[in-house]
């Protein structure tokens, strides 16, 4: 997954806040999230995030010795996520949904 998606609190703009940089890379929703909210999603058995820069995910398994020999991003469509309004996540054929 594109790690710019994890800049925003997708959780704050489904209940309608604004879409605003929220986050910074690398974050992880234990050290980053409030507690009180951090208990509500793990009571509700929500998974816990890590996010990281491109360069610790792929860049750290390339110096391990890892060899690319291929790459597939996933595409996600307007509705699954306002992200897809400001930067591609899908494959360009899809830009007349913008």
């Amino acid at each position: 997954m594109n790690p710019d998606f994890f800049l925003f609190d997708h959780w704050d703009i489904e209940e309608g806040d604004p879409f605003e940089v929220k986050f910074r890379l690398p974050h992880t929703d234990i050290a980053h999230v409030d507690p009180t909210t951090l208990d509500k999603r793990t009571a509700e058995q929500h998974a816990l995030e890590f996010r990281h820069s491109f360069d610790d995910q792929i860049g750290g398994q390339l110096a391990a010795g890892l060899a690319v020999a291929g790459f597939y991003e996933a595409c996600w469509n307007v509705e699954d996520t306002p992200l897809n309004r400001y930067m591609f996540t899908w494959p360009p054929s899809h830009l007349s949904q913008m």
